[in-house]
């Protein structure tokens, strides 16, 4: 068998046990999804009309222009939806 066993609740505590690095990965690959989102949504300060930044116009939330797997509708209407 393999080296994390018990309660599903302690697994976390298991594996950064095992693998020292663990939670620096996780939190690595979630700020630089974030990154990638906050820089392709919001307006930059050459963008920006007001004293605030705001979200720009052709911004869909959740939309990375990412999606290996092809689970994207392809039209408009299905999206939105």
């Amino acid at each position: 068998g393999g080296k994390i066993s018990g309660a599903s609740i302690y697994h976390f505590q298991q594996i950064e046990n095992i693998y020292n690095p663990f939670w620096i990965i996780i939190l690595s690959a979630i700020g630089l999804v974030e990154f990638f989102n906050i820089s392709k949504g919001w307006e930059t300060q050459e963008e920006k009309t007001t004293s605030t930044a705001m979200l720009k116009e052709n911004y869909v939330p959740g939309d990375l222009g990412f999606d290996p797997l092809g689970l994207r509708p392809e039209n408009s209407y299905n999206y939105e939806a």
